[in-house]
């Protein structure tokens, strides 16, 4: 069946809106005004060194005035959200928003409360404050293209340079990334995605991830992507083709042109239905086809199975693109700043030369 190419009713959209104002309206007050606790309850009164800083939304990486030697111990606290809308109650928090690099080391990604830092190339520590999207790569390159977001507020950042590492403790460790799989650098190292045997676990709450899996396919006419999904909560209730309620989980193949397809699980819309993404940047780029649609099917094992060039022609993606580059798992919780819940396994691409299985644990290519 040839998918619905369309964009919501002017009708529905606008009750869309009505309806996701009235729901976040409520709650927004107390979520803008509560900052995340301090995960640490010591080192700040003499076992640490704290430096404290109140940073806004900027385009560029903050140079802190830091040193850090190789191997220092150092853990840096956060809170505060950069809001989007104070009406809405739509605000992004820190581990969206915040980045760090120590020297020429790699980009490190916030990790809410309090975050221990890789410090084993050392050098000046370097604090970046943006809206997701931003970062064009791991080396932390910045795409100043990307459409600026009306954010105000700022971030609340305390450096602490241990002088007792025992003393050191209440920071979340960094979850491992599945075997196999990177964070998607314009997206960032997200903490939502975990590895239990051959699945991929996902658990999200004003959050967003993407995790990304290299391959090198050809779309040959009978080219499959196959899955499981496993969705115990859907992350909206409310139609997810707009901007201010795209909320959602989805798998996702990457093209060799850049541009991408991701096959999603709607509260509201219709199965079939194609849109694409209403968020800037990824507006030009991205392209979502529902593939189920409402609750039933929840808490229950659901195998997918999509032809790849047909679903690549029912989307209206011109010009064809030649090769698979990626495989991506999305989630998004955003925008409503409500939870979502999924599993994932046997994920697969299959044509008549070449089958590729992707598991949290291996991958094999014949």
């Amino acid at each position: 069946m040839r998918a619905v190419i369309r964009g919501a009713s002017v009708f529905r959209r606008a009750w869309t809106v009505v309806l996701f104002l009235l729901r976040q309206f409520v709650g927004a007050p107390k979520r803008l005004r509560r900052p995340a606790e301090a995960a640490l309850t010591g080192g700040v009164d003499g076992a640490g060194e704290p430096t404290e800083f109140r940073l806004r939304r900027r385009r560029r990486w903050v140079d802190t005035g830091i040193t850090i030697r190789p191997g220092q111990a150092v853990t840096v606290t956060a809170h505060g959200d950069l809001i989007l809308s104070r009406l809405l109650g739509i605000s992004l928090p820190v581990a969206s928003t915040v980045q760090f690099r120590v020297g020429t080391g790699a980009v490190q990604a916030c990790r809410g409360a309090a975050t221990d830092l890789d410090t084993s190339t050392g050098g000046r520590l370097l604090i970046l404050v943006v809206e997701p999207g931003l970062l064009a790569d791991e080396s932390g390159q910045l795409d100043l293209t990307v459409p600026r977001l009306p954010l105000r507020g700022s971030v609340h950042l305390s450096v602490i340079r241990w002088a007792d590492t025992s003393a050191r403790r209440g920071a979340q460790q960094p979850i491992p990334v599945p075997t196999g799989w990177s964070h998607h650098p314009r997206v960032g190292a997200s903490q939502i995605y975990s590895e239990h045997g051959n699945e991929i676990v996902c658990r999200t709450h004003r959050d967003a991830g993407i995790l990304r899996f290299p391959v090198d396919v050809a779309i040959d006419e009978d080219l499959h992507f196959s899955w499981s999904w496993l969705v115990d909560r859907l992350p909206s209730s409310l139609a997810e083709d707009t901007f201010l309620t795209h909320d959602y989980l989805s798998t996702a193949l990457e093209f060799d042109d850049g541009r991408d397809l991701t096959w999603m699980w709607s509260s509201q819309l219709a199965q079939g239905t194609v849109f694409r993404c209403p968020l800037p940047w990824w507006k030009s780029r991205e392209t979502h086809y529902v593939v189920r649609s409402g609750r039933d099917g929840l808490g229950h094992w659901q195998n997918e199975d999509r032809a790849v060039l047909r679903d690549i022609k029912n989307a209206g993606i011109q010009p064809r693109p030649s090769r698979v580059t990626a495989v991506w798992l999305i989630a998004n919780t955003l925008l409503a700043g409500d939870q979502a819940e999924a599993r994932y396994r046997n994920i697969a691409l299959t044509s008549s030369t070449h089958t590729q299985t992707i598991t949290p644990t291996k991958r094999g290519a014949a």
